[in-house]
């Protein structure tokens, strides 16, 4: 038993996965945050796990995603296994439907970039009545007609966000973590230690770990005066109905669609760069792709639509922060963010690696040699202060 005491700031996947995995190397874990599925990008996303993408399959960070996404159904079953509660999800792949032959053009050119980005046997199927008919939506096919043909993903996979965070929930529940549902007000420097207050309590624990998101930069700066990570935070826009009777995952260019037991979700994450739109650039959004959708699929065939709102975190080299940023000789904060649409590829071997960092005597040299420590910003900004 470990028996030191770890605050988790954040209830999305990240920072729940986080807490599962502290716990399980036997830390005292307190989760911090609202018990709430709204505007948060966990639950404000469409749930496909993609292959493909801008990064090149080349490189460590897509290397170590497809791992990530690899491992994703024994994780879920962990969780479940824990919880006694299903999530919702699928592993047959997700298609995308190139309705003209320029559209198959564009598409295979967004595929490969110039050089081959990893879509690891992805194929393209001409569409006939026989074998294609089931991978495209019969209220599609009723509205646009026969498309040229469509390309499938084989190791893309689905869950639905709602589900996934429900059942990780339950599981941290029966593990026996305890959830504030407050957010942090302050957290304070004490000797060895850290206070974390709500409106409610002062608390006092050994270390704190950031998984709250697109909230890390305001907490590093309100907190410890932080303003030299390179963030960018990426607002997005999930439309949300009930439709035909169909059971299918597939996307349309920079938009994604899901459609599993009746329900639909299509998402759009490019909307804006203001990273807090306001009201009537949401409404206008979620207009527009209320508009597109039924062009696909037919006016008057959704119904009871609704919007979720989310926004992603990034840096600007693309990779996450997973471990240790020193704050004085005595104090380090621990991050574990900046995901943007890869938390569900990471969020098991990110909770891995802090819980791994933890455990050890010297994390801080450890977390060096890693590509995702904060350590990479921290060392070039240490530098050019004193240039």
């Amino acid at each position: 038993m470990n028996n030191k005491k770890i605050a988790v700031i954040g209830r999305g996947v990240i920072g729940l996965s986080t807490g599962l995995h502290l716990k399980e190397c036997g830390f005292d874990v307190t989760l911090f945050g609202p018990a709430t599925l709204e505007n948060i990008a966990s639950t404000a996303a469409v749930g496909i796990v993609s292959t493909k993408g801008i990064t090149l399959a080349n490189t460590p960070f897509f290397k170590d995603k497809m791992v990530g996404n690899r491992s994703f159904a024994n994780f879920l079953k962990k969780i479940e296994r824990y919880s006694k509660y299903p999530i919702k999800s699928h592993f047959n792949g997700v298609h995308e439907i190139a309705q003209t032959l320029e559209d198959y053009q564009i598409l295979k050119e967004r595929v490969y970039h110039g050089n081959f980005t990893g879509c690891t046997l992805f194929e393209f199927h001409r569409f006939n009545q026989g074998r294609s008919k089931s991978f495209v939506p019969h209220q599609y096919l009723k509205t646009k007609g026969s498309p040229f043909g469509n390309f499938h993903y084989p190791f893309d996979l689905w869950v639905d966000p709602v589900s996934f965070i429900e059942s990780l929930e339950k599981a941290l529940d029966n593990m026996g973590i305890p959830k504030i549902p407050f957010l942090v007000d302050s957290i304070s420097l004490d000797n060895k230690t850290f206070r974390v207050l709500t409106k409610k309590e002062n608390f006092v624990f050994d270390e704190v770990v950031l998984a709250c998101g697109h909230n890390t930069p305001d907490v590093l700066k309100k907190h410890f005066d932080i303003e030299f990570l390179p963030f960018l935070t990426v607002p997005g826009l999930t439309m949300r109905g009930h439709f035909d009777n169909e059971n299918i995952t597939f996307s349309f260019g920079r938009r994604a669609l899901s459609i599993h037991q009746n329900k639909l979700r299509y998402g759009s994450i490019d909307f804006s760069k203001n990273s807090h739109p306001s009201l009537a650039c949401k409404k206008e959004r979620f207009h527009l792709l209320k508009t597109e959708a039924n062009e696909k699929f037919g006016h008057g065939s959704l119904n009871n639509l609704d919007s979720l709102f989310g926004i992603r975190l990034a840096l600007k080299d693309r990779k996450p922060l997973i471990g240790p940023l020193q704050l004085t000789h005595a104090h380090k904060i621990w991050l574990n963010c900046g995901f943007h649409k890869n938390a569900y590829s990471f969020c098991e071997a990110a909770g891995k690696e802090i819980a791994r960092l933890l455990l050890l005597k010297d994390p801080q040299s450890q977390a060096q040699i890693t590509q995702y420590s904060p350590l990479r910003f921290q060392h070039r900004s240490n530098s050019n202060s004193t240039k």
